[in-house]
């Protein structure tokens, strides 16, 4: 029940939440992982993850030790 694109950016979002949570805050950024996971601008990927999840891609990052 969706477009091709919004199920590749529902992926994609998915694949970067996994990645936020297993990496090490003191050397993985949010810019590199909304990169790594096909967002080419920092700033939307902030964005629709914060729709996609109600949390910040930088707070998942941040609980990662915790």
């Amino acid at each position: 029940g969706c477009t091709v694109g919004e199920y590749l950016k529902r992926e994609r979002l998915q694949r970067a939440r996994r990645v936020l949570e297993i990496s090490d805050p003191s050397t993985a950024t949010v810019t590199e992982v909304a990169l790594a996971c096909g967002f080419s601008n920092p700033s939307q990927f902030s964005t629709a993850f914060r729709r996609g999840f109600s949390v910040s891609p930088r707070d998942v990052l941040r609980r990662r030790s915790g």
